[in-house]
């Protein structure tokens, strides 16, 4: 392991900052494909666990560049620069870690406004290739996922959809295409709709007068919205849509027009079940006598019809847990508490744990090894040390012997020091460890 000693925590971490605002997992990845490409390193920040209420659903991201930059949100924006500057610490690492914040976290100065608690896995990347993989499937308009394994600190790509959350032991988020709405209509509302779909984050494609449709702009991730007020002129993209995997079709018109859309339909052939798919009067709230009206409204009716959408992706195998208790989310992490702990003890959060000694900045690089970090004196402030210290994440066989007793327990796990000194028969002394830390905590 190699040593160095900086006087300011900021050369060792960069301050975060957001590269810019999105919670779209497209951008997301592309932004972490592309800093690895850049020859950057880059990190992965998924949500994989929450405990009581969250602003975000589980398998919510961000991606974080090691110079700081980050994007994506993984709470209500109250602890995404935290978030990255644990990133950050992890990318110096090398070493994939879990971040436990608000309800059961050890830091008791990042709360979270709604009270509850969340966990979060922080995956270094040490290739693209998962990521490459998603994008292009994205592209192609198919669904995918990505595999986290924390125990062997890997990403997997696999096709396939479902809803993202555990299986067994690994972590599976599960991306869809952007989605889509295929509109259709008079100027006016067609026009305010599409704008407010845009900024919504929809891919809008206009049907003109006389087109049709092809297969490939209906798939199961488009939204068909006839805004009509001519069931002859709607008729055959109705038809389309129909044939289709759309998940939501809805046509402009009263009840009494419906009614006469759907013996239109019947006497061409269309079951029940066909017709019983279009939502009519379209939008989530009737009689909207405004094109600005009518443009919330069916924004609206669609977002919501996406999520039940997505709802109904949750399968029904009793046998795969979709969720894991708190105790086998961590037996999942167990290889990665270890520099959990080291960069805890000694990172951005020194102030949460109030270290004896003010604590080490440990800095654990994998494959390489040097001699001990070694400081002389005991200045009024404690130098902030990196390195060197005994790490049992990357290398359990290192020897705990050539250090000080004060060391070995700042690089490494109680658990494990215990160990050591169970060995030497010092007990004694680590009770007397704990009784400091225990006096530090109350000040």
């Amino acid at each position: 392991m190699g040593a160095c000693i900086a006087s300011e925590p900021k050369t060792l971490t960069p301050e975060p900052r957001a590269a810019f605002l999105s919670d779209d997992a497209i951008a997301i990845l592309a932004f972490a494909a592309e800093a690895l490409k850049q020859g950057l390193a880059a990190a992965l920040v998924t949500l994989v666990e929450i405990r009581g209420g969250a602003a975000r659903a589980i398998g919510a991201q961000m991606a974080v560049r090691d110079d700081g930059l980050y994007c994506g949100f993984v709470s209500g924006g109250c602890t995404e620069a935290a978030v990255a500057a644990d990133a950050v610490v992890a990318l110096q690492n090398g070493i994939d870690r879990k971040l436990r914040l608000g309800e059961g976290s050890p830091f008791f100065d990042i709360v979270l406004p709604c009270g509850g608690g969340i966990t979060l896995a922080i995956h270094v990347l040490r290739n693209a290739t998962a990521l490459r993989h998603i994008l292009a499937a994205l592209h192609r308009r198919a669904p995918g996922r990505l595999r986290y394994n924390p125990g062997r600190q890997a990403l997997f790509f696999e096709p396939g959809e479902g809803v993202s959350g555990w299986e067994g032991e690994e972590f599976v988020r599960v991306y869809h295409p952007k989605q889509r709405m295929l509109l259709a209509g008079t100027p006016l509302e067609a026009g305010v709709v599409t704008r407010l779909a845009e900024v919504s984050g929809y891919e809008v494609v206009e049907i003109e007068r006389g087109q049709a449709p092809s297969p490939k702009q209906l798939d199961a991730d488009t939204a068909v919205v006839l805004l009509f007020h001519d069931i002859d002129r709607e008729l055959p993209l109705l038809e389309a849509a129909l044939a289709s995997s759309a998940f939501y079709i809805g046509a402009l018109g009263s009840r009494r027009t419906h009614a006469k859309r759907c013996e239109v339909l019947r006497k061409r052939g269309h079951r029940e079940t066909t017709l019983a798919r279009i939502k009519a009067p379209i939008g989530i709230f009737d009689k909207a006598t405004d094109a600005n009206s009518l443009a919330l409204s069916v924004v609206a009716d669609v977002a919501q019809a996406r999520l039940l959408h997505m709802k109904g992706k949750v399968p029904t195998d009793p046998t795969v847990p979709r969720t894991l208790a708190l105790n086998t989310i961590d037996k999942c992490f167990a290889p990665m508490n270890a520099s959990e702990l080291i960069t805890n003890a000694g990172g951005n959060y020194v102030r949460a744990f109030r270290w004896p000694q003010a604590s080490q900045l440990v800095q654990c690089v994998p494959k390489v090894r040097r001699g001990p970090a070694t400081h002389s004196g005991a200045p009024t402030t404690p130098p902030r040390v990196a390195g060197s210290l005994s790490c049992p994440a990357c290398s359990a066989s290192q020897s705990f012997e050539g250090r000080t007793d004060e060391e070995r327990f700042h690089a490494t796990s109680k658990r494990q020091y215990s160990r050591y000194l169970s060995a030497k028969g010092g007990a004694a002394l680590l009770k007397s460890h704990r009784t400091d830390i225990s006096r530090a905590d109350q000040k």
